[in-house]
């Protein structure tokens, strides 16, 4: 099954290791380098997953999924 996935994490190697291994299964996958970003990302679109760190600037992972 195919999933729409976001991916909020602030370092880059992390982030890019983890969409490519989702995108390598199949997934459609978007990333976001900070909460706040991923906050306005899920107000706009929808996905099926929420793959987030949590110690992000701006708006961290615990604030985010409140």
């Amino acid at each position: 099954m195919k999933a729409r996935i976001l991916v909020a994490e602030d370092e880059e190697g992390i982030r890019q290791g983890i969409a490519r291994a989702l995108e390598r299964d199949g997934h459609e996958v978007e990333v976001v380098t900070d909460g706040m970003a991923a906050l306005r990302k899920l107000e706009a679109e929808y996905f099926d997953l929420l793959i987030t760190d949590v110690r992000m600037p701006k708006l961290d992972g615990m604030e985010l999924l409140r």
